[in-house]
């Protein structure tokens, strides 16, 4: 009697946060952006980043970690040149942001507010900002494409930036630059692991394997679909 009491209760909570997420998705993306960048603890992007120059390309493997602690901000960003198969590593901490060429053996070191003194095509936090000001919005098959005039200072040619953002959990999957109708870079993320999404997953999944093993009468089922659950998300 009482492991179905808990069962019931296990079901409401499901119920519940079925309708709050149904509740969430039809917010406007706009402002589900700017709660996620005030709540926004980690995450983790990995993809691919091609630079265009005219008829010539470069291809990156980009790594983005983050981390937010105390109100301070920790990076550590990989991009790999594949054409002449090098990284670089950038990493902010609390002793400043350092360069490093793991293949030649070089460190640098320098002062400044990196990433965040300037927009970052591989940042989500420079994603998030694309709907300052004035932007486009529209709502397409994938998810949510935004339009803005970017403002790079480094790059004052680059006339047009657009992200898309996924419906489900807001991502962003692929970034361009666009100088005029020219695309100068694209950034293709295919991992993105925001730290509130692998936590609510995480909770979700411990919840319906429980329900399962608590409705059916067998305690090795039970703890199976437990340990089965946190081997898929750990």
């Amino acid at each position: 009697m009482k492991k179905k009491i808990i069962a019931v209760f296990l079901v409401l909570v499901l119920v519940c946060l079925a309708v709050l997420k149904i509740f969430m998705d039809k917010k406007d993306p706009s402002l589900t952006l700017k709660e996620v960048k005030e709540n926004l603890t980690s995450y983790y992007m990995e993809g691919n980043m091609t630079l265009y120059n005219g008829e010539d390309k470069r291809e990156f493997i980009v790594k983005v970690s983050y981390e937010c602690e105390d109100e301070k901000d920790y990076f550590k960003v990989s991009l790999n040149d594949l054409g002449i198969n090098q990284e670089q590593i950038i990493i902010k901490n609390d002793d400043g942001v350092f360069v490093m060429t793991p293949s030649l053996n070089k460190v640098y070191k320098f002062n400044g507010s990196w990433p965040m003194n300037s927009p970052k095509p591989y940042i989500y936090q420079s994603m998030i900002d694309l709907k300052e000001g004035e932007y486009e919005l529209k709502e397409v098959e994938e998810g949510y494409l935004i339009k803005n005039n970017p403002n790079f200072d480094n790059k004052i040619q680059w006339s047009t930036q657009e992200v898309l953002f996924d419906k489900k959990y807001l991502k962003g999957y692929l970034k361009k630059l666009i100088f005029y109708i020219v695309t100068v870079i694209v950034v293709n993320f295919i991992t993105f692991l925001l730290s509130s999404v692998i936590i609510t997953n995480v909770i979700l999944k411990l919840l319906i394997c429980g329900v399962i093993g608590l409705i059916i009468p067998n305690v090795i089922f039970y703890f199976v679909s437990y340990w089965n659950c946190l081997c898929f998300y750990l």
